[in-house]
């Protein structure tokens, strides 16, 4: 059977508990256990830091998943589980920005205008195109031999999001920049580079374009309703 790659967010906070614990465990929300069926041994976890977007570290996934409530996670359970191994481990300050990537990951080059480039990484585990995972992968490999230091957020990387109880369901829900949710603004205090700038300047023309056309075809739309409610009222 062929090994499929899988995406594994963490905090900061959730990240350094994995691996105060062994690193040997990695875990989900139960509404998670549906794609938690599809992940088997030999399958790979990219693990990926939120709030600094980043990632970190390689899994190879030991167990088909179980449930288990035992304490990892000061916060929350995560009671969908599986036995990992942890291949390849980076830091904070060596870890590679998602956007260093951005010309090689096919997520980011077929975000649409005025879409946010971190829609993919807003829940987990989803699985990978083996192509993008094989990219980010030999990445980490290189950083992981060859480490570059980066300045990062260590107020992001370290921040508890807030966590909230559905009254209904009894889930737990979370805002934006929870585990699950990254926001576009993750990198706003990254330092970045002249290239990187001009690629989102132009990103913002393309989705300034489109806004423009959107709004004189929606005027066109609603005069020829205007129109059409004159006609029937004429008759």
């Amino acid at each position: 059977m062929t090994e499929r790659y899988w995406l594994d967010l963490f905090t900061g906070p959730t990240w350094e508990e994995f691996l105060a614990h062994g690193a040997t465990v990695s875990g989900f929300r139960e509404r998670r256990e549906n794609t938690a069926r599809r992940i088997h041994p030999g399958d790979y976890f990219i693990c990926y830091i939120t709030h600094i977007s980043r990632f970190i570290g390689i899994l190879r996934v030991k167990s088909d998943f179980y449930r288990d409530t035992s304490p990892i996670w000061e916060n929350e359970v995560f009671p969908v589980r599986f036995d990992v191994e942890l291949l390849t481990k980076l830091e904070p300050r060596t870890a590679i920005p998602v956007l260093y990537l951005r010309d090689k990951l096919s997520m980011l080059k077929n975000i649409e205008p005025g879409q946010q480039w971190s829609g993919f990484f807003r829940g987990s585990p989803i699985e990978f195109k083996a192509d993008d995972a094989k990219v980010i992968i030999e990445a980490i490999e290189k950083a992981a031999r060859n480490p570059i230091a980066r300045d990062f957020d260590e107020k992001k990387y370290w921040y508890h999001p807030k966590i909230y109880e559905s009254a209904k369901k009894r889930d737990v829900l979370v805002p934006v920049s929870d585990k699950e949710r990254v926001a576009l603004s993750e990198q706003a205090d990254e330092k970045i580079t002249h290239e990187e700038m001009q690629w989102w300047r132009n990103c913002k023309k393309v989705w300034k374009r489109h806004s423009i056309q959107a709004k004189i075809e929606e005027s066109i739309i609603n005069l020829g309703v205007l129109c059409l409610e004159r006609i029937r009222s004429i008759k």
